[in-house]
């Protein structure tokens, strides 16, 4: 819970429903530690070329990479 207030977290909360995560059966297995898949979440506003992920100093679009195998 962030802030002050007090109050409980119901069951739940803040949770996204299973359709959020799409397809997780096409992440290929990791060589690494974990595998993801980068989600294009903009709601058609731009494609899949214009949305970039970095990581470890690697830049990639998501057209171009749209898998990371994390390291530890």
């Amino acid at each position: 819970m962030f802030g002050t207030g007090g109050g409980t977290t119901p069951p739940g909360a803040g949770v996204p429903p299973d359709s959020f995560w799409g397809d997780t059966a096409g992440i290929p297995a990791a060589r690494n530690v974990l595998t993801v898949k980068v989600l294009n979440r903009t709601n058609g506003r731009y494609p899949d070329s214009q949305v970039y992920w970095n990581f470890g100093g690697q830049t990639h679009s998501i057209a171009e990479q749209p898998y990371l195998d994390m390291p530890a």
